[in-house]
């Protein structure tokens, strides 16, 4: 079995660490332990098998990830990487692979977007997902296959040689492109249900755009309200600087919440180590909240004291 190599940006590396508050690199592998964002260096490869991710994922190019059973907060980003192999996993934001390898993504819920743009490699794959927002597949050299997926928004796909192959796809919104001849999932399901949510999931009612940190700044108390005479709230939400949204800084947690018609109830959002830096360092934190259910994303502007 390879060792991992992990390398810790500005402080020394402490294994027994549950958690880790710096960035950090994988070259070789990593088992269920919970980071913060993780880099993944110049030609290097890094294997994480259950392993959490409480930000972002960068991959360096010609470097390679494999990814099983794990759990990310942020995004999947990689330019010029070799290989991309994410299965059975969790994405809490977008998967986004471009001018590399190519990428394949199995069984793995995604709440953001998939998007495969210019890369040049194997048949690249994307099979059995449940996506939030867009599939989006452009200009890409050596096939891709596209199977059994659950799209909320759009399938876009142009300008690929060979054109997309697939099918039984269930797409909410539209098919565009190389894409709108595939065939369809059936039966299609109604749309207006979210990624994993119950069918007629409601969006909850922010009651506060004052959100307090409890836990010494580990965590925000968000309150939140369901509308009566209708279906259960449940989704998840998202935190970040609403003056800085670079995909790197841009998340600072996140929570999921499951709220009975007309109640009200206040989620325990779990801050990352930046979030929990700026939660203890600022007086008056501007942030954005956002709110992801019922198949509709909506943004709210807030201050954490």
């Amino acid at each position: 079995m390879r060792r991992a190599v992990v390398v810790l940006v500005g402080a020394l590396f402490v294994p027994a660490a549950p958690a880790l508050a710096q960035d950090q690199a994988c070259s070789g592998s990593l088992g269920a332990v919970t980071v913060e964002n993780l880099g993944i260096p110049q030609n290097a490869r890094c294997e994480l098998n259950g392993t959490t991710v409480e930000g972002n994922i960068v991959v360096g190019r010609g470097a390679t990830l494999h990814s099983s059973g794990g759990s990310l907060e942020g995004n999947i980003q990689a330019e010029g990487a070799a290989r991309v192999v994410v299965r059975n996993s969790r994405i809490g934001g977008s998967f986004q692979i471009k001018q590399g390898g190519g990428a394949e993504i199995r069984s793995t819920p995604v709440e953001g977007d998939i998007q495969l743009e210019s890369n040049n490699g194997p048949v690249q794959h994307v099979i059995g997902n449940t996506v939030g927002g867009n599939v989006q597949v452009n200009q890409n050299r050596g096939g891709v296959d596209i199977v059994g997926n659950t799209i909320d928004g759009n399938l876009q796909c142009q300008s690929n040689d060979p054109a997309p192959t697939g099918g039984s796809n269930t797409v909410r919104e539209s098919r565009e492109g190389q894409c709108e001849s595939l065939s369809p999932a059936d039966p299609a399901p109604p749309s207006g249900g979210d990624p994993g949510a119950p069918e007629g999931a409601a969006l909850p009612k922010l009651r506060s755009s004052t959100l307090r940190s409890v836990g010494r700044g580990a965590r925000v108390r968000v309150p939140l309200a369901c509308p009566r005479g209708g279906a259960r709230c449940k989704g998840r939400l998202g935190l970040s600087l609403h003056r800085d949204r670079s995909a790197r800084a841009a998340n600072l947690g996140g929570a999921r919440f499951s709220i009975a018609p007309g109640r009200r109830a206040t989620v325990a959002l779990k801050l990352t180590s930046r979030g929990r830096a700026l939660a203890r360092s600022t007086r008056r934190l501007k942030v954005t909240l956002t709110i992801r259910a019922a198949g509709r994303t909506v943004n709210r502007r807030a201050v954490v004291r």
